[in-house]
């Protein structure tokens, strides 16, 4: 199994696009997440086919936000998002400096996109690391507390989300207090947060 997340861990990691479907109603279900390349209704995991949904959510603030923290092998790191989102890098992740930024985008879904950096030949933080995974696992703690009409809270997972609209659960997951999820990542790319669709 870990052999096979630290392949897909070297996907090369590309830029999603999220297309957002408007409710009918107010209290509708949750936006469903769309592919850059065409139209879906679903995200679909492309091993076992199931399909899920973003949950939606009223942002805190009007814009997307960026945090970075520089981390050392010797030390770890804390990275504090608006939304209450945050990302703990614990001791002896990385084998060198490294800057890991977490960008929390205002689109109407809990999702983050996450990055991590070392020094290129010039000494800049400008080689992308994030896809080739860590040495122990980086913690992702998003919240839902803004989330629009859903409550069903053990329903929710943390969702790898691909480029070409498909998406996987993450492994290590649970629920933590204060309408959070948590989740321990081998690898970085683009993460939100979901349901197992229930419609399929």
């Amino acid at each position: 199994m870990k052999s096979t997340l630290i392949k897909l861990g070297l996907v090369p990691v590309l830029a999603i696009a999220l297309v957002m479907s408007a409710c009918s109603e107010e209290g509708a279900s949750p936006e469903q997440l769309l592919g850059p390349t065409a139209v879906k209704a679903n995200a679909v995991s492309s091993t076992t086919r199931q399909s899920y949904r973003l949950i939606r959510e009223a942002p805190d603030s009007d814009a997307s936000s960026t945090e970075s923290v520089l981390v050392h092998p010797r030390f770890g790191g804390l990275i504090h998002a608006p939304g209450g989102h945050s990302l703990f890098i614990p001791v002896g992740s990385v084998d060198e400096p490294t800057r890991f930024v977490m960008t929390v985008h205002v689109d109407g879904m809990v999702r983050a996109e996450l990055r991590a950096y070392q020094r290129d030949a010039a000494g800049q933080f400008t080689v992308d690391v994030g896809a080739q995974g860590f040495r122990q696992p980086v913690h992702l703690i998003l919240s839902y507390k803004g989330a629009e009409g859903f409550t069903e809270a053990a329903l929710l997972r943390t969702l790898w989300v691909r480029s070409d609209g498909t998406a996987e659960e993450v492994i290590s997951q649970r629920q933590l207090p204060g309408f959070k999820i948590e989740a321990k990542l081998l690898h970085f790319s683009d993460y939100a947060v979901g349901f197992p669709n229930a419609f399929d």
